[in-house]
């Protein structure tokens, strides 16, 4: 290791899987609590937040009366979360916003609407919901009185844009009207969607299809890659695996990114056809054997011989291309460590260490900070280098016969890579 400028970075992790199916296109379960708005103990002030919230409420001031905290339409923590009316005397709307269900072929949408309490009066209690589709608004749904609660569903929407729209009243002070859970998600249908999505390579995703294909009319047109700013990504070849398994191959973009895959007229057997089907993935390349390696190991650094008294592990990227941690495992004698993201550049290091030893290394360069440290032990150990998709990519193991050879020099010596190359 030689000295310079450190970056500081400590563990944050965001766990996504491989693997992806993408189906939820929106979803509301109101766990963001005290939105939306309630009296006042003044008797006449509304108060309202809408922070951090995609929808709205729309109401006449007038119209309502909220005449304490106790009276308001808002989401609650109640059942983890949910949205409620509660003693408003009048009528409010909840909307949504405006959700874009182009890319889909149909769509489907589904909420709980419900009410507690023993109020039967039709009129002053209920729930009217609505769909928006590209601006044309009809009634879905209607419920009053005493209905307990309801699934409320609607299948095979299409368009290019949705808004779910919400009327609620409840006169009641012991009453509450409720709606939860809603959620808009790609339709199943007959005909063939993409059903899951495989990184293989660092050019290559294997698509898998719900079911069989009709291969003879399928070519590299009737499949678009894009990453989310809508910039193409060349597809330079499609190979059939099997009747419902394609292999893409296209020009590697950057090592890490959101990709959007779309399929175009993708036919069944008997002539039934998704007209178009979107899936949104998190690429992440494999990386090659030995691309990222053990290069220095502290693993008894008493007494310090002009290196820090703390152990580290000195990683290199050999490879010509940056490589990033996110998701990549360590292993120290079966005890895992997951790796957040950090960059290492083509041919640089990065130095491993436990975090409340960062101090030590403040004159070293690319420092990441590990809370879950596994002890190096002098008798021995086997160190795994595992990528994103859990592909080795390198092993280093030592035993006692190594760290002997430090003691009997006095200790305080690292273990270091003689050729980085010999591989």
């Amino acid at each position: 290791m030689k000295a310079a400028k450190f970056i500081l970075l400590i563990i944050s992790l965001i766990f996504i899987d491989e693997t992806i199916c993408a189906q939820i296109i929106w979803q509301e379960s109101f766990d963001i609590v005290e939105r939306g708005i309630w009296g006042d103990e003044d008797g006449v002030s509304i108060n309202s937040n809408f922070d951090d919230i995609t929808w709205s409420l729309q109401y006449q001031a007038d119209s309502i009366s909220l005449t304490s905290p106790k009276d308001y339409a808002k989401t609650v923590a109640t059942s983890g979360g949910r949205f409620e009316c509660r003693d408003i005397d009048g009528k409010i709307t909840w909307i949504s916003p405006e959700i874009n269900i182009f890319d889909y072929q149909t769509v489907k949408l589904s909420f709980l609407a419900k009410e507690t309490g023993s109020g039967k009066n039709e009129q002053t209690k209920g729930i009217r919901a609505f769909l928006k589709i590209d601006g044309t608004k009809r009634l879905i749904a209607e419920q009053a009185g005493n209905w307990g609660s309801a699934i409320v569903q609607e299948q095979h929407i299409a368009g290019k844009t949705l808004q779910l729209i919400v009327e609620m009243r409840n006169h009641y002070a012991n009453d509450k009207v409720i709606i939860d859970e809603i959620v808009i998600e790609r339709e199943q249908l007959p005909s063939p969607q993409i059903d899951t999505i495989e990184i293989v390579a660092q050019n290559q995703i294997k698509l898998i299809f719900s079911k069989e294909i009709d291969r003879s009319h399928v070519e590299k047109n009737n499949f678009l890659l894009t990453d989310t700013e809508n910039n193409n990504i060349e597809i330079k070849q499609i190979e059939f695996l099997n009747d419902s398994v394609v292999l893409l191959t296209f020009v590697e973009p950057t090592y890490q990114k959101q990709l959007m895959i779309y399929t175009y007229n993708i036919s069944d057997k008997e002539g039934n056809t998704t007209q178009k089907d979107v899936a949104e993935f998190f690429y992440i390349a494999p990386a090659n054997s030995n691309d990222l390696i053990f290069n220095e190991l502290m693993i008894d650094p008493t007494p310090t011989i002009q290196l820090p008294n703390i152990e580290y592990i000195e990683l290199f990227n050999r490879s010509e291309k940056t490589i990033d941690l996110y998701q990549w495992k360590l292993i120290v004698n079966n005890n895992e460590i997951v790796l957040p993201t950090v960059e290492i550049e083509p041919q640089s290091y990065l130095v491993l260490v436990k975090d409340t030893h960062i101090d030590s290394l403040l004159n070293y360069k690319n420092v990441l900070g590990i809370s879950n440290w596994k002890t190096l032990i002098n008798s021995g150990a086997t160190l795994l280098l595992k990528d994103y998709h859990n592909n080795l990519i390198n092993r280093f193991s030592y035993d006692e016969s190594w760290m002997k050879k430090i003691e009997n020099s006095g200790g305080g010596y690292s273990l270091e890579r003689i050729d980085v190359l010999a591989f």
